[in-house]
Parts: C-alpha cells; sequence; structure tokens
C-alpha cells in the first residue's frame, strides 16, 4: 500500500485503520477496545521502522502480509467500515 505520492490527504491511511479496527471486532474484541489496540497499544510499543511488523503481530495477533490480504475483501466505501456515533475520544484514550 504505497500510495503516499497518490493520496496526499492520507484517505488511505485512514480507510486501513478503521478495516484494522473492523478485522480487530470480527475477532472478538470490542469496538472501544480495537481502538484501544490501535491508537494506545501499539503507539505505546516504540516500534520502529525497522521492527514495526513485529509488534503488529504481537498487538493484533495477525501479520501485516495477512492484514494486506484482508483489504482486498473491502470495497473503498466508508460506509462500510465507520465506526459507530457512540465511540469517543474518551472511551479510546481513557
Amino acid at each position: 500500500y504505497n500510495s503516499n505520492n497518490i493520496d496526499i490527504n492520507y484517505t488511505s491511511s485512514v480507510f486501513m485503520v478503521l478495516v484494522l479496527a473492523k478485522e480487530l471486532i470480527e475477532l472478538g474484541h470490542s469496538e472501544d477496545d480495537t481502538f484501544k489496540m490501535i491508537f494506545k497499544e501499539f503507539m505505546l510499543t516504540g516500534a520502529k521502522n525497522s521492527d514495526w511488523e513485529n509488534f503488529f503481530l504481537d498487538i493484533f495477533g495477525f501479520s501485516v502480509d495477512d492484514f494486506y490480504d484482508s483489504l482486498q475483501s473491502y470495497t473503498l466505501n466508508l460506509e462500510d467500515v465507520i465506526p459507530s456515533s457512540s465511540l469517543s475520544l474518551q472511551q479510546i484514550f481513557d
């Protein structure tokens, strides 16, 4: 997913984060726990460019390659992956 030269507004990144959340929810995680994993737990690992894929596997339970493969099954429609309106930033970062 090398779209940084095409996607100047990071739409692809947002979509990928929302798909990651959807995949984690499908594995049985609650919506708020899913976003905590993404925006809190993963970010607190201290992952670097050289080892972030290892931390990805440890936190989320599947490889980056498996995640990229799962992206293929999603249409480019934010309505399919948008979180519930009841989710708040406070729930994620508490």
